[in-house]
């Protein structure tokens, strides 16, 4: 287990993968950062992205 410290990347329409694990707390380019409204939208779009 990564004790939280890990998180995984996900993939619109696609079921979360255990390869793409990374550092929750690491080093990242700016660019790659997003607040917290821009995680939940994409965490929404990504639930949807499944359908019904």
């Amino acid at each position: 287990m990564s004790e939280g410290l890990s998180c995984y990347l996900v993939v619109t329409g696609e079921p979360v993968s255990p390869e793409l694990l990374v550092e929750r707390l690491g080093p990242a380019p700016r660019s790659d950062v997003v607040t917290t409204d821009e995680a939940l939208k994409f965490t929404n779009e990504w639930i949807a992205s499944f359908g019904d």
